[in-house]
């Protein structure tokens, strides 16, 4: 693998399974020299960054370490995932209240360091949050993004292949809308190896209409449910 030509600097903001995973494939791309894990239990963070760089050794160039707010001083994006998680049945906008309060004492956190980095917010509910940090920071414009329906996106992708027991890769499908209940899977822009989904089942005979639709959505729900209630259940563990 190619060494990283340009010396990038990521903080990751929360230590947890989100954090975590992200620095860990932030470390297989090898597309940053600096990975920093910053978080309140800095045993926490100093553990996945150790698992990380020892596991991945070979891998790459990535320096992957625990760090404090200071390092968002020179880094070049920062990504905050702190914030509590769903227990089961709750919906994203049930941690409005918890998370908002966490996120403003990151922020507060991160401001004296602050220098005009990219920020990209991760934490639940994603939209409110990032609509607070934009009002709170005030950056230049065009520096606070958030990960959106990203993953609802690579979820109806999944579900669609499973459907049509097709590779992921042949899919072309886009959720928009609310990262939550009020997400919208746009079904006309669907494509599978470019060819427009109805004309495609047109061709190879297979069934689709509303009712298909909806239930690969519900499949897609069924998923985030269930990850929420073994999440909760490693936690408590």
């Amino acid at each position: 693998m190619n060494k990283v030509d340009v010396k990038r600097k990521i903080v990751i903001i929360g230590a947890g399974f989100v954090g975590s995973s992200i620095a860990y494939s932030l470390t297989l791309r090898n597309i940053a020299h600096e990975v920093v894990l910053v978080d309140i239990d800095h045993g926490k963070s100093e553990g996945e960054a150790l698992d990380i760089r020892h596991g991945v050794s070979s891998v790459g160039d990535t320096v992957v370490y625990a760090g404090e707010y200071s390092d968002c001083a020179d880094c070049d994006l920062i990504i905050i995932t702190a914030g509590v998680g769903r227990k089961p049945g709750q919906s994203r906008r049930d941690l409005t209240a918890e998370n908002i309060s966490i996120m403003s004492n990151v922020i507060e956190s991160i401001k004296p360091y602050y220098t005009g980095s990219v920020i990209l917010i991760i934490s639940n509910p994603v939209d409110v949050l990032t609509y607070k940090v934009n009002e709170w920071l005030a950056p230049p414009r065009g520096r606070i993004f958030s990960s959106g329906c990203s993953l609802d996106t690579s979820r109806l992708v999944s579900c669609i292949a499973d459907y049509f027991t097709v590779s992921t890769r042949l899919i072309d499908a886009v959720v928009i809308g609310e990262h939550g209940d009020a997400q919208i899977p746009v079904w006309s822009t669907v494509r599978i190896a470019g060819v427009p989904i109805r004309q495609y089942c047109e061709e190879f005979g297979t069934i689709w209409n509303d009712q298909i639709q909806r239930d690969i959505a519900l499949k897609k729900r069924k998923w985030v449910k269930e990850l929420s209630n073994v999440r909760e259940k490693l936690i408590m563990v």
